[in-house]
């Protein structure tokens, strides 16, 4: 009997042992050692001493201050050397007499450095010489004092005869010229066949055309003279935008006598009892709108359209 009980107590014994040492855990400080640390960045000495075969008695950390003094004066060292090249480069700023105000936004300036008709980065603009972009006729005449327009023509081979509106425009274009000392605009226009009634602007550093005569506009008045932009004010913006967004919209849906009548009749709302589209004085609202409609619209003008286009039309060159 007691034979059994032994035998039964050893059995169960066993049987623990065996489970525990199943489930048995290395200890932390043989794990530690055999961390792959990375290569690829720049080691930095320890800041605690703590030697990894005391690490299971839990030794008192020795930190050594010789070395936090160490990185002190390499970092203070740094902000020695910074300070000096900081003189060495105001001093080489103040030897080339550079204005030392804070650069100021010049449209102009930039056309001027930008856009030369001497270098290689004039405008392209591609138009059917049935839809003509009298945008560049207007600002040409509106900018004469303040940047000069230098446009080039030439005609794509899809072209066999160019319309007579066509060659009237570009005498008109041809016509004015000034002699004042301004910055200088290059653009080519290329009259092509295949392009519709959306003009093409080839901008530099853009990877595919831009559509749209208003966008040309956008793109002109944002390059120009910034007396004529009319992004200055948020209200002003948004009101010529919408001008802008309607004018195309009428050109590209010209055949649809529905949707022309309509928004010819938003754009003699808008000028309302106006003298222009922009108020008082002619704006970048003006050419895109007397352009637009100069392109296949003019039997559909209402009294007020007719009177505000033969109006501006004496200062837009048309």
């Amino acid at each position: 009997m007691n034979g059994a009980i032994y035998f039964f107590i050893t059995a169960h014994v066993v049987s623990i042992y065996n489970f525990l040492k199943m489930y048995k855990l290395k200890k932390i400080n043989e794990i530690w050692p055999n961390i792959d640390l990375p290569d690829c960045m720049y080691n930095m000495k320890a800041v605690v001493n703590l030697k990894l075969e005391e690490q299971a008695e839990y030794p008192n950390i020795n930190i050594s201050l010789n070395q936090m003094d160490v990185l002190s004066a390499r970092q203070e060292k740094l902000l020695i050397q910074l300070e000096k090249f900081k003189n060495q480069l105001q001093e080489i700023r103040s030897g080339l007499n550079v204005c030392a105000k804070p650069v100021q936004a010049s449209h102009v300036q930039l056309v001027q450095q930008q856009f030369n008709v001497d270098d290689q980065s004039d405008l392209i603009v591609n138009a059917n010489h049935k839809f003509i972009p009298y945008c560049l006729l207007a600002l040409k005449k509106l900018w004469i004092n303040h940047l000069l327009l230098h446009i080039k023509f030439h005609t794509h081979s899809s072209v066999a005869k160019l319309d007579e509106n066509a060659q009237k425009f570009m005498m008109q274009v041809q016509s004015i010229e000034t002699s004042l000392d301004v910055p200088t605009l290059g653009i080519t226009v290329i009259w092509h066949a295949e392009v519709g009634r959306n003009t093409e602007l080839i901008a530099p550093a853009s990877y595919a055309p831009l559509h749209g005569e208003v966008t040309l506009l956008r793109w002109l008045t944002r390059i120009g003279p910034p007396e004529f932009t009319y992004e200055n004010s948020v209200i002003d913006s948004i009101e010529v935008d919408s001008l802008l967004d309607i004018c195309f919209l009428l050109i590209n849906n010209s055949t649809d006598t529905k949707e022309r009548l309509k928004y010819l009749r938003i754009l003699n709302t808008r000028l309302g009892k106006q003298k222009y589209f922009g108020g008082q004085s002619i704006s970048i609202a003006d050419v895109a709108v007397s352009s637009t409609v100069k392109q296949g619209f003019l039997n559909d003008l209402t009294p007020a359209l007719n009177s505000w286009l033969k109006h501006v039309s004496t200062y837009l060159g048309y």
